[in-house]
């Protein structure tokens, strides 16, 4: 008996002290990776670490915290800041966007935690950033909506977000305001209410532009972002059954990530193949395979080590492949083949403690693995695997998948002979689809393509001033523009008469040599005047052509305005306040689209006037590419401006390392505009002379290129531009740079440009030279000295 006694007394002893022993193992853990971290900073403040070995042991322990929550931790966030002089901008935000990602892989995500780092991040920066901190900003943006989704809190993500577009709507931050717009897509799609996410995916798509140099630098911009957008359009109409539309929009995209430089980079390549996988399954199209095939093969040779969220994207892809694979042998009738990918999936998901909410929508598997259990008639395994997933889903609010699972879930039921646990799920999806549907009547708003025209402003008075403005504005604009048009059109009619004048001349005094020399040397003068002033008439109908987009916008503001008044004033009668302050916004937007429009157009006139001007003659420290892309998409436009129905491939090759040169712009600009004007001649040319050739494609090329002398400095700057026209018979090479030779029929052009464009730039100490083939094109090359 007493020796029971003492082991009992043992037993106790040691329960009590392990209970004792495990919450100091456990704070000591609790603090091992904040603790390592601390110190690694505190080196690199030291004076130890500026050398980026400690920079880089600090951010490796960052990516290898799997357990403890660091944005709150003080001591850390104010070594941070200590440390922020020490680091360039790039590694310290780099540092800062390390810091943030890592908690996404935490075991347990700290939703609260991350929206107030990010939001604090945000409020701290959007105002004024630098280059270096843009991209982390720029990505803070996207992913705080994560933790909001997490969390359920869909009309909290909204507000803040909706707010967060305003205000770089206002800043014309169009980079920030597409990031912004896509990230109120997901709370709209997680909420059931598709047309809100597909308005916000076109607003998204309207601030991006297409410069594929973007696709390296940020991934959410330029070519990838927009491939980005289409692939969410995709994704939504298939969540909505709608393969055809689906199937579009992944073609534009798969166009868009042709189009990358970097393609491995794009970190949504794999799922881009996968969607349209799906979309061909559902399409019932033998080709479904060739882009499973292709997702596969992406996932498994890419290195997502280059990427952000390694890991995450790695088990968020493969999950979604398994499934999405898994879907496909479930709609061809493979039953042990799909529920083999849905196990797949569902152990990915399992094994890798992946939440329900996901940057790729809601992860179901047991929706998918119940519909395969209903089909071979196991309705009751059926309902235990879509209970389990259904809690998850009413945490998150997880409302568009959550229908879904209910309207399974009733048929297991029903199918189990469970009718009173049916009746309640009905009555549950009832309830659910009532509020989806008064929700969406209340965010119903008008078409994109009118509702983009529409900005804010805050009362009826100053809405009136400011519409007369604005049509003042609109009305001095067009005037001005007309005024100049007109007044080029004038000078270019003096240069014509003149030259007639000169030709007559010519003829009548042609006996006389003495008179004739001197007559003919006035003559080439007037000329090369008259040769300009072709040329700025060329200038002036490309400009004319390209002011007329802005034009457009500024009157169709301006109509739809006026209509908006007459509304508010239907709506003050009423004394509806809240319809007159939707009014009042929508006001605004459509006066800030107005000016933007506005200077716009004032831009390009500016832009006119700069280059309609005689200059000063003096060299000026010159960027060549910049002179070399203006001028193409003004020739360009001045051909269609003649030609509507012609097309041509524009490309532009142009070394981002080109130096400045000293030239006089104003010339070089008018070699740059006669040489593109007669390569689009050449392809117009060709084009109109190969009708039967449809496979014919016109293209002008410009590029240019930097050959430094040894030592980095000085050197020389060539700049090309190159057509596939008909060429230059070998017999007319010798003369393509004299006075007056021209291969044009008359009265097409003077003879001169080339000749002109050859003394302007052996004026600058350069060389204009020419390689053609008969039948292939030509290619004129104007070699310039850099700056020393």
């Amino acid at each position: 008996m007493n020796r029971l006694f003492y082991r009992i007394r043992i037993l106790i002893i040691a329960s009590v002290s392990m209970w004792a022993l495990f919450p100091s193992v456990g704070k000591a853990q609790q603090y091992t990776y904040a603790d390592s971290i601390l110190t690694s900073l505190k080196r690199i403040e030291k004076g130890e670490g500026q050398n980026s070995t400690y920079y880089k042991e600090a951010i490796d322990l960052m990516n290898r915290n799997r357990k403890e929550v660091l944005l709150d931790n003080r001591p850390l966030n104010q070594e941070l800041e200590r440390i922020k002089p020490l680091l360039t901008e790039a590694q310290y935000y780099q540092l800062i966007l390390d810091f943030y990602k890592s908690h996404f892989d935490l075991d347990s995500i700290p939703n609260k935690s991350l929206i107030r780092f990010g939001q604090d991040f945000i409020e701290a920066n959007k105002a004024d950033y630098s280059p270096d901190c843009k991209n982390t900003l720029l990505q803070i943006i996207r992913e705080t909506r994560l933790p909001f989704r997490n969390q359920g809190l869909m009309y909290e993500g909204i507000t803040y977000y909706n707010s967060l577009g305003n205000y770089f709507v206002e800043k014309y931050d169009e980079d920030a305001a597409s990031i912004v717009y896509s990230c109120i897509v997901g709370f709209y799609s997680r909420m059931g209410i598709p047309s809100k996410a597909e308005y916000y995916v076109q607003k998204s798509l309207s601030y991006l532009n297409d410069n594929p140099a973007n696709d390296t630098l940020y991934t959410l911009l330029g070519t990838s972002g927009k491939s980005n957008r289409y692939m969410i359009l995709a994704s939504l109409y298939l969540d909505q059954n709608l393969p055809e539309k689906a199937e579009s929009y992944l073609n534009l995209a798969i166009d868009e990530y042709e189009k990358l430089r970097a393609p491995l980079l794009y970190e949504d390549a794999a799922y881009l193949f996968l969607k349209m996988a799906s979309a061909k399954t559902l399409l019932k199209s033998d080709s479904s395979l060739f882009f499973f095939d292709k997702a596969y093969d992406i996932l498994v040779n890419n290195n997502w080590d280059l990427m952000s969220y390694a890991s995450m994207s790695d088990d968020l892809y493969f999950f979604s492949f398994y499934l999405e694979k898994g879907k496909y042998f479930l709609l061809n009738h493979q039953s042990d083949s799909a529920a083999y990918y849905f196990d797949l999936s569902k152990k990915r998901k399992e094994n890798q403690n992946l939440p329900i909410t996901s940057p790729l929508g809601e992860l179901i598997p047991n929706y998918y693995a119940a519909t395969l259990a209903l089909q071979e008639n196991r309705p009751l395994q059926a309902i235990e695997l879509l209970n389990s997933e259904i809690q998850e889903l009413r945490a998150v609010n997880g409302r568009s998948s959550l229908i879904e699972e209910l309207k399974l879930l009733a048929k297991a039921y029903a199918a189990a002979g469970l009718h009173e646990e049916g009746f309640a799920t009905q009555q549950e999806l009832l309830s659910l689809l009532q509020i989806i549907k008064q929700e969406s009547d209340e965010t119903q708003s008008l078409s994109f393509e009118i509702e983009k025209k529409m900005q804010a402003d805050e009362n009826n008075l100053v809405l009136l001033k400011a519409k007369e403005e604005a049509n003042e504005k609109t009305k001095y604009y067009l005037y001005g523009i007309v005024g100049l048009l007109g007044l080029f059109a004038f000078t270019l009619g003096i240069a014509i008469f003149n030259k007639q004048k000169s030709n007559a001349s010519l003829t009548s005094k042609n006996k006389e040599i003495t008179t004739t020399l001197e007559q003919l040397k006035s003559t080439q003068a007037q000329l090369i005047q008259s040769e300009k002033m072709a040329s700025l008439g060329e200038l002036t109908a490309g400009i004319a052509h390209e002011i007329q987009n802005p034009l457009n916008f500024v009157n169709n503001f301006s109509e739809v305005s006026a209509e908006l008044v007459d509304e508010m004033k239907e709506e003050i009668e009423k004394g509806d306040l809240e319809e007159i302050g939707f009014i009042a916004s929508d006001l605004k937007e459509n006066l800030t689209k107005i000016t933007h429009h506005g200077k716009r157009a004032d831009a390009i006139v500016k832009g006119m006037l700069e280059h309609s001007k005689k200059g000063s003659g003096k060299k000026e420290s010159t960027d060549l590419n910049a002179l070399a892309d203006e001028f193409l998409r003004l020739s360009y436009q001045s051909l269609l401006a003649k030609e509507p129905s012609f097309q041509a491939e524009l490309k532009l090759n142009l070394d981002p390392e080109l130096p400045k040169v000293w030239v006089v712009p104003q010339d070089i600009g008018r070699v740059l505009l006669n040489l593109m004007n007669n390569a689009f001649y050449a392809v117009h040319e060709k084009a109109k002379s190969e009708t039967e050739n449809t496979d014919y494609p016109p293209i002008v090329t410009v590029s240019s290129t930097y050959s430094p002398l040894a030592g980095g400095q000085g050197g020389s700057i060539q700049i090309s531009v190159k057509d596939n026209g008909p060429g230059i018979p070998d017999s007319n090479k010798d003369k393509i740079f004299q006075p007056f030779f021209t291969t044009k029929p008359t009265g097409s052009g003077t003879g001169l440009g080339l000749s002109l464009s050859y003394d302007i730039v052996k004026a600058h100490g350069g060389l204009l030279t020419v390689i053609s083939s008969e039948g292939k094109g030509s290619e004129f090359s104007l070699t310039l000295p850099a700056l020393a």
